[in-house]
């Protein structure tokens, strides 16, 4: 398992190893704020990307 960070954009890839970036729970740039919550269980590794809603850049943008 390699967890890397400062990419900001959250995201799970299996291959030969496991490889996550669980984003920013607090000031990200263009994501929104996440988290990855892993489960280990016999052996296993599994993980989700848990969203905690809009990014800074997001927070009052309007769509105009």
């Amino acid at each position: 398992m390699l967890i890397v960070g400062h990419l900001y954009t959250p995201f799970i890839e299996q291959s030969d190893v496991l490889i996550m970036c669980p984003g920013s729970p607090t000031v990200s740039r263009l994501a929104d704020w996440s988290v990855v919550e892993l489960v280990v269980e016999g052996g296993c590794v599994n993980g989700q990307v848990i969203s905690l809603g809009a990014g800074a850049c997001f927070v009052g943008a309007s769509g105009a």
